[in-house]
């Protein structure tokens, strides 16, 4: 039974590099994916800052659906209204897409 232990806690040992090694080297996939998560963010605050220009306040947190819209609710004028709003391309967006 102790050899047992010693046989499991030296391949555990002769192991770790191999999974360290695995985990520190970032993936193209994991890199674009926060590429584009920083790319919604941007868009996002875009959204967000063009509708308080447009005297909108409390701008709820922007939603974007499947056309490309941003949507959430919004007060103008003293009145809870809702929100859409679509960006223009740019077009280092369209080249990340």
């Amino acid at each position: 039974m102790i050899r047992s232990f010693a046989v499991i806690a030296t391949a555990l040992t002769l192991a770790s590099p191999a999974f360290a090694a695995e985990a520190a080297a970032p993936t193209d996939d994991a890199s674009s994916v926060s590429r584009q998560q920083l790319a919604q963010v941007s868009a996002a605050m875009q959204a967000r800052q063009h509708l308080v220009r447009q005297g909108y306040v409390s701008v709820s947190e922007l939603e974007q659906d499947p056309a490309g819209r941003w949507t959430g609710t919004a007060i103008k004028d003293g009145k809870t209204v809702i929100v859409a709003i679509k960006l223009p391309v740019t077009a280092s967006a369209a080249s990340t897409n």
